[in-house]
């Protein structure tokens, strides 16, 4: 594995003679990886409100509702179970690959008294990786206890990343955003208060249908759900901006290409 920073090419004297045959930018894993799962979940909802709408918005205390939770659009019929799966799955190894070109990048960015926060972040998104894939798999009806231990897992792992990712870019830099860099802060921080602000919602209208089993309660929970879905993924997706500069290199040695981040423009003089 090796950095490609300015001219220097590959690891070793005995490797520059070496040349990459693929380059895979580490911007288009980050939005396949974002994509493939929001494809996924947006046809099992369609398909769901489509063709099984009584079934999949059906509850213990038998209150109207409208919207399908995402466990009853996803793992409750098919051909949803199935399509759901597959996109989880087929989704791990592009984001395990982003996982690690963050690893990667944080360590050329940040100064060196945030490197440990930034191998941490690391460790969450791969903790987020492995419980997404946990709950996918065994779905509540197949094994309930197992599916909410995952989804608590997901939920926190999920949510302390996006805390300590946006931390990390807004106090951890040891050099001057890029102007992309800059956007993707910006966006991280607009969708970190939009998680955090549906997953409280979602809690507090899971309580009440549970409570008074209102008509439509679980349907602005489910709407919570998705809201909290779309946002995660979107957190995710916003690494097109700030690994844009970054590849996965194949052929020859193996690793990733980050560029140097921006230097700061001298101070203008004035005379």
């Amino acid at each position: 594995m090796y950095m490609e920073k300015a001219d220097t090419m590959l690891s070793s004297p005995r490797d520059r003679h070496i040349r990459p045959r693929l380059r895979v930018p580490l911007a288009l894993l980050a939005a396949v990886s974002a994509a493939l799962p929001l494809a996924g979940l947006a046809f099992c909802l369609v398909w769901s409100v489509a063709f099984a709408h009584e079934y999949t918005t059906r509850t213990h205390c038998d209150v109207e509702n409208i919207l399908p939770s995402i466990s009853s659009a996803v793992g409750m019929v098919y051909p949803q179970y199935y399509i759901w799966r597959l996109a989880v799955v087929a989704h791990a190894g592009p984001r395990l690959l982003v996982v690690w070109g963050y690893h990667r990048y944080y360590e050329v960015v940040l100064r060196q008294a945030a490197k440990a926060a930034g191998r941490a972040a690391c460790c969450l998104h791969l903790v987020e990786v492995a419980s997404l894939i946990g709950l996918t798999l065994r779905s509540s009806a197949e094994n309930y206890r197992a599916h909410v231990r995952s989804l608590v897992v997901f939920v926190a792992s999920s949510q302390a990343h996006m805390v300590l990712a946006v931390w990390l870019q807004a106090c951890g830099r040891g050099h001057p955003p890029r102007p992309t860099e800059a956007r993707a802060l910006r966006f991280k921080r607009k969708l970190m208060a939009a998680d955090l602000a549906a997953f409280g919602l979602a809690g507090y209208c899971f309580c009440r249908h549970n409570w008074y089993c209102e008509p439509y309660m679980y349907s602005i929970f489910a709407f919570c759900e998705y809201t909290l879905v779309l946002a995660n993924t979107a957190f995710h997706a916003s690494g097109y901006w700030e690994l844009s500069p970054s590849a996965l290199v194949l052929g020859g040695p193996v690793g990733l290409s980050v560029l140097p981040p921006t230097p700061p423009s001298p101070p203008a003089i004035h005379r």
